[in-house]
């Protein structure tokens, strides 16, 4: 959602309608304030403009007021936390913009009647001194990890919740298939999401009569062959068949009859785009909204292509214009991530680049991973479990597997486990597939690391992690909730890209790299210590070495001196 700066965005009405459920209207109106929020936060960490600030406020104001209107029938389990990181926010943001009015609205008629009294002058550069204060304790606290997992925690709600009830429309419409990948997605965002998996065990029960679609419509138009709804209900029909071709030729005959028939033209322009057929699909796209501006999917869409091609700033624009029309859409959401990612603006891989390209590579992984690359992260990992060994309690060990992927890092762990609990985490539905193949997990869970993480649940005595931290950059979320996932005493074992000099960068194939002080500060804001590390390589890269660091991060408190720096 940390989008390019073009200047302080205003708020826009959230989308409710009297249809609406309870539900929906406090998503709908969720979604607004997120979006107006996150849509300043570039602005008022970068610019000097008091208007990013004054408009991040009113976001903040808009979100608080919807908490209090909505809360009643929700659990306060769920509304407590959030009234008090929001309160959080406010309080860094209120004094910043009081300043701010002060000095730029209230002092300044003041300084034109009386400008010439004494002590006027010292008072105004009092005054400028601490507004700069305030506005800098304001980009501290948007910079913090504490907003980002506040923005995440909301934007994932959101998300989640766009999944879930496109999910029951879905299935209220017969299209099982569907619906089944849409719940899917929601529980990959939020997997104790509850009323999402009260919908995916209802999908699972059904058993729906198998029918022969396209045999009734070809008899439909055997019939009426000149309706238009008809060759476009048949062109989406062959289309989710796999046969593009025959699906284009339907939607060419559908707008043949009616040449505005937007549906249709929507329809082709995506099939245009499954066919990567792309600057024709951008030339659809454009011609959709030429007749329909406000059709927030086609905005969407055309932002999916744009990202394709590569012009990244115009895709960041186009889900912008979506997110206008419909400020919970969470497919817009979800997708506006993976241009800011090619530009740089996000602080880790998105989730959805992440499950794309894991259930890509889950069949090759291994092979790939240890023949090709020649990895060694699993390996460095398991060894530097057993130098911290002594100062845990004697196996078997309750154990986290943080992006266990097709379970490498399992298979090096389980001995230890043996008895206990070794558990996994991965946000690729195919490599978790693979994982349970092996018969190693006591249980395996489907999400995004840092949402899992932060939500209540076990605590392990030993949590790891080998080629699963260089796809974040910012390793606070997952710090933090590593921290609380940690029984007393217990250890935190993962590998980490190497860089030189300070903080951490993203590379050139999309990984991000870090600097030993990096994971000692932000372990130390954590609450974590960092109890030994180890250089080591990782694997190869066009055939160079990858430099990298096994960690060891304790929950307890230990000295100086039992701290260690090995190379390997």
């Amino acid at each position: 959602m940390r989008g390019v700066r073009s200047g302080p965005v205003k708020a826009r009405p959230a989308p409710l309608a009297s249809s609406m459920t309870v539900n929906d209207a406090f998503r709908a109106v969720l979604a607004a304030g997120v979006v107006h929020l996150l849509a300043n936060e570039r602005g008022l960490r970068e610019s000097a403009d008091p208007e990013y600030l004054h408009q991040a406020r009113v976001a903040l104001r808009r979100l608080r007021s919807a908490l209090e209107v909505f809360s009643p029938p929700l659990p306060e389990t769920v509304v407590a936390p959030v009234e008090r990181e929001l309160g959080w926010l406010a309080s860094r943001l209120g004094p910043a913009r009081d300043w701010d009015v002060l000095m730029t609205e209230t002092l300044p008629p003041i300084e034109a009647e009386f400008g010439t009294q004494r002590g006027l002058k010292a008072f105004s550069t009092r005054c400028g001194r601490l507004r700069r204060s305030a506005g800098a304790g304001a980009r501290r606290a948007v910079r913090s990890a504490r907003y980002r997992r506040l923005t995440l925690g909301l934007s994932a709600w959101v998300a989640a919740e766009g999944w879930r009830a496109r999910g029951m429309m879905q299935m209220h419409l017969g299209r099982t298939d569907e619906a089944r990948a849409s719940i899917d997605r929601a529980l990959a965002l939020k997997p104790d999401f509850k009323e999402a998996l009260k919908v995916r065990a209802a999908l699972d029960a059904e058993t729906p009569e198998p029918t022969d679609q396209i045999a009734r419509l070809e008899s439909n138009l055997a019939r009426d062959p000149g309706s238009a709804p008809h060759w476009n209900d048949r062109g989406s029909l062959l289309a989710a068949k796999g046969r593009r071709e025959d699906a284009l030729a339907s939607f060419d005959r559908a707008l043949s009859i009616k040449p505005d028939f937007i549906e249709a033209l929507s329809n082709r322009a995506t099939l245009l785009f499954e066919m990567d057929r792309l600057e024709d699909a951008l030339s659809a796209f454009d011609t959709v909204l030429t007749i329909k501006p406000d059709l927030a999917i086609a905005w969407n869409n055309r932002g999916n292509t744009l990202t394709k091609v590569g012009r990244f700033e115009d895709a960041v624009a186009s889900y912008d214009r979506a997110l206008a029309l419909r400020p919970d859409f969470a497919e817009a959401l979800e997708n506006r991530e993976l241009p800011l990612f090619e530009l740089g603006h996000t602080v880790r891989s998105p989730s959805k680049y992440m499950r794309g390209l894991f259930d890509g590579f889950s069949h090759h992984y291994d092979d790939t991973m240890l023949n090709k690359l020649d990895y060694r992260g699993h390996l460095h990992v398991r060894a530097m479990a057993e130098r911290v060994r002594p100062r845990m309690k004697p196996p078997p060990w309750r154990i986290l597997d943080l992006g266990c992927g097709t379970g490498l890092v399992g298979v090096a762990f389980r001995d230890l486990a043996a008895g206990s609990l070794l558990d996994g985490i991965d946000i690729s539905p195919r490599m978790l597939e693979a994982a349970r193949a092996r018969g190693i997990y006591s249980g395996l869970i489907l999400g995004d690391l840092e949402t899992v993480l932060a939500a209540p649940g076990a605590a392990y005595d030993l949590i790891v992690s080998a080629d699963t931290m260089t796809y974040f950059g910012d390793l606070a979320p997952a710090f933090s909730g590593v921290a609380k996932r940690l029984e007393p005493g217990g250890f935190y074992v993962f590998a980490s890209e190497a860089k030189p000099g300070d903080g951490w960068e993203k590379t050139k194939v999309h990984r991000y790299r870090h600097t030993e002080s990096y994971l000692r500060a932000e372990s130390t804001r954590a609450g974590l210590e960092l109890a030994d590390i180890l250089e080591c390589t990782l694997r190869l890269e066009e055939n160079q070495p990858v430099r990298g660091f096994a960690v060891a991060l304790t929950s307890r408190s230990i000295s100086n001196r039992d701290v260690q720096h090995s190379v390997l």
